[in-house]
């Protein structure tokens, strides 16, 4: 009898335990690729500053990943594509609201290009709760996904008090 019980107790603590580390494990490969992201937008602006060459984050839509890419000559003036790196989403984290200089994109078409002086296109793409942001000085930025993208239009020089409510 007392066997009975302990096994109707490890069986119901089992049922509500299993599910839940599932979801779990879940998140925290979400959280793990998307994070992978934002390191790639962080590697592709040292790049493009310690070797002096364009290098742009793409994603490819058919692979479901991020690319990070740098295009070169050789001496024949040849052009290549070089991939330095990737992160593939899991499923379940779908990119979406894409916007690229300050209009709506797609997942066709999106890239953020750093250039050798720090500066960037400036792009956005949401991950499920968060969306990433790159300003045009090449800063990536996480934010929550209901917040509000800012435009290119409505950025100011710091200086101007009146913008900021001052008189």
């Amino acid at each position: 009898m007392e066997m009975m019980v302990v096994v109707a107790l490890v069986a119901t603590i089992s049922g509500i335990v299993v599910p839940n580390l599932a979801g779990w494990a879940k998140a925290q490969e979400a959280r793990s690729a998307t994070e992978a992201v934002y390191r790639l937008a962080i590697r592709a602006r040292d790049i493009a500053e310690t070797e002096g060459t364009a290098t742009e984050l793409v994603y490819d839509s058919s692979q479901r990943s991020f690319t990070l890419e740098r295009t070169s000559q050789d001496e024949e003036g040849e052009e290549s594509t070089d991939v330095l790196a990737s992160a593939r989403l899991p499923e379940g984290v779908d990119p979406d609201a894409f916007r690229r200089d300050g209009a709506d994109g797609n997942s066709a078409d999106w890239k953020v290009t750093f250039r050798p002086d720090g500066t960037s296109t400036t792009g956005s793409v949401s991950l499920g709760t968060r969306t990433l942001q790159v300003d045009g000085y090449g800063r990536p930025t996480w934010s929550a996904s209901d917040d509000p993208l800012p435009d290119e239009e409505e950025e100011w020089p710091a200086g101007e008090l009146e913008q900021r409510g001052g008189a």
